[in-house]
């Protein structure tokens, strides 16, 4: 599996009264698996004998924005604190899923890689 994950973040004082903030995020992983039973495997069900093999892969994205204006103000005998944002995020996933059953080979190796190809 490889990832990446970048987050930042930024405030800024408008006026002593105004604060803006901006949060920004991305997440990026690519995985891939394969596995093998191989045939020779006993107390399987159906795998025994035959073999089983799997490959998945799988791309998974996250995106973020988010911004927020905070307006706070002291009064005498009170205070008024108010806060407007947005959100956005956004996620995609792709990804690809192949099973073989009853494996020309016993080599656990050679099954995974037969899916592959």
């Amino acid at each position: 599996t490889d990832r990446a994950l970048i987050n930042f973040s930024a405030e800024y004082d408008i006026t002593p009264e105004l604060t803006a903030k901006v949060s920004v995020g991305y997440d990026d992983s690519d995985a891939t698996a394969v596995s093998s039973i191989s045939g020779n495997a006993n107390n399987f069900n159906r795998v025994t004998g035959n073999g089983q093999s799997a490959y998945n892969t799988l791309n998974a994205k996250s995106k973020l924005l988010e911004g927020t204006l905070n307006y706070r103000k002291d009064f005498d005998n009170s205070s008024l604190d108010v806060i407007v944002g947005y959100s956005f995020q956004d996620f995609q996933r792709v990804g690809f899923n192949s099973q073989g059953w009853k494996a020309p080979t016993t080599d656990l190796n050679e099954m995974g890689e037969i899916l592959i190809e």
